[in-house]
């Protein structure tokens, strides 16, 4: 079984007009959600074996913040390509993964992740599925199984919606 991870970075300040969009930081919310979500994946048996992270700011202080709580090291690829790719291109960096991580962490941005978890789940976890579809917040986490033993057979409605985790739903 694989499993993905798809956790869209957590709130981001707007404070700095003058910063371009990759170079924004976390605001204090986005801070403690990013605590909180972090604690969520070791309390709950979520710690991925890989990650791939966008290189953005706000994305890698979302990572810095949650690995604190982790366990365990986990390796971090920051490819270039996943700063607002679409969602078809992170299907192929899925894809290319190598087969021995059995547990993949994305973290990345809107509105390529909320597709993405969208174009993946299979839509038989309803109230999961339909809060994604809603609204996919900042910090946000869904965790999608794959009944399958290579990446490279990931596609679109193969994956089960396992569960939607949103930061206020920890609080």
């Amino acid at each position: 079984m694989k499993r993905l991870l798809l956790l869209r970075h957590a709130k981001s300040s707007h404070d700095d007009p003058g910063l371009r969009d990759i170079e924004r930081p976390l605001n204090t919310r986005g801070v403690m959600a990013s605590h909180l979500m972090g604690r969520y994946l070791q309390e709950h048996n979520l710690v991925p074996d890989y990650i791939l992270c966008s290189p953005a700011v706000r994305t890698r202080q979302t990572l810095k913040n949650l690995v604190q709580h982790l366990e365990r090291k986990v390796p971090v690829s920051f490819p270039d390509g996943l700063y607002l790719a679409q969602p078809s291109m992170v299907l192929d960096m899925i894809r290319e993964l190598d087969n021995k991580y059995d547990t993949l962490l994305l973290i990345g941005h809107n509105p390529t992740i909320n597709l993405l978890a969208h174009d993946l789940n299979d839509g038989k976890n309803r109230e999961d599925h339909r809060r994604l579809i809603e609204k996919y917040p900042t910090g946000a986490l869904s965790v999608l199984d794959f009944k399958l033993k290579d990446w490279n057979e990931v596609d679109r409605k193969v994956a089960r919606l396992n569960r939607f985790i949103c930061p206020k739903d920890l609080i």
